[in-house]
């Protein structure tokens, strides 16, 4: 299964507290960055429009990695947590082939 594994950023304002080549998901967007609660993303100072978070550090980055990763969906949604969370973790690895660096800004998942 096509997933995001942790990576450790090349760009100036790159950070990363994960444990490389770990799972990764979106970080959820606070007050401050999600635009459909009224937030304006440039005012968010704490990583959330940029980061992902690591299932197994809780720590985040702002690189990750398409990893081809020998999970089944049952196994997915207990690391997971539930089933959307499951479809969010195989949505923002998308289609990128394996081995593309990413990054996020909210929603949107690109390749470096």
């Amino acid at each position: 299964m096509r997933l995001l594994v942790a990576a450790v950023g090349t760009e100036p304002d790159d950070w990363a507290w994960t444990i490389p080549g770990e799972l990764v998901v979106p970080l959820q967007p606070c007050d401050a960055a999600d635009p459909d609660i009224g937030g304006l993303g440039e005012h968010c100072t704490c990583g959330c429009v940029v980061g992902f978070l690591g299932v197994v550090s809780h720590k985040g980055t702002t690189a990750a990695v398409v990893d081809e990763l020998d999970l089944d969906r049952t196994q997915l949604e207990l690391i997971a947590g539930d089933a959307d969370e499951a479809d969010a973790m195989l949505a923002a690895a998308g289609d990128f082939p394996i081995g593309t660096v990413v990054r996020r800004r909210l929603d949107h998942v690109e390749a470096r």
